[in-house]
């Protein structure tokens, strides 16, 4: 897995921004009330600071994650882009798709003949003009009764073992 840094729109950044900043401001609002209920009104020096640092640690670990989760999101959807465009260059056939997420995955005109797809998500994923000769599916998920039906015309090839 490669670590390159994808880029998100500012817009994006600063309304996951905004969120994150409600949220953390209410969760500490809330823990300070909490504490000036439990002291009826007249905490402690010592409480007020251990809150204070208490709330400062809770935003900056709140931040953290969701900048990493944010960061795996963004590299999980340049993987995703990555695989597209080579399922869709690949002229030769018999890929191994085990396991591939591509789910809303545009696959139009993609070569699949004899391409394995074991436990693969293929959830939104448009196969409408794909050459899925002798592609098996095999646990697949995501595909409906009429798209299944259609790959088989197709001679797609199911095997699903559930």
């Amino acid at each position: 897995m490669t670590t390159e840094k994808v880029n998100i729109s500012l817009y994006q950044q600063a309304k996951a921004g905004l969120n994150s900043l409600i949220i953390q401001t209410s969760l500490v609002s809330l823990g300070l009330t909490a504490m000036l209920i439990l002291t009826g009104g007249n905490p402690p020096g010592w409480m007020v600071s251990t809150s204070f640092f208490l709330g400062i640690g809770f935003v900056a670990w709140s931040e953290q994650k969701r900048q990493s989760e944010l960061e795996v999101s963004e590299i999980k959807k340049a993987e995703k882009s990555r695989l597209v465009k080579a399922i869709k260059s690949q002229r030769q056939s018999e890929q191994n798709l085990q396991n591939a997420d591509l789910a809303g995955a545009d696959l139009e005109s993609a070569n699949l003949v004899r391409a394995i797809l074991l436990d693969a998500d293929l959830s939104g994923t448009i196969l409408e003009t794909a050459n899925v000769q002798k592609a098996i599916f095999v646990n697949s998920y995501g595909i409906n009764e009429e798209l299944k039906l259609d790959l088989i015309k197709r001679e797609a090839v199911f095997q699903d073992t559930t």
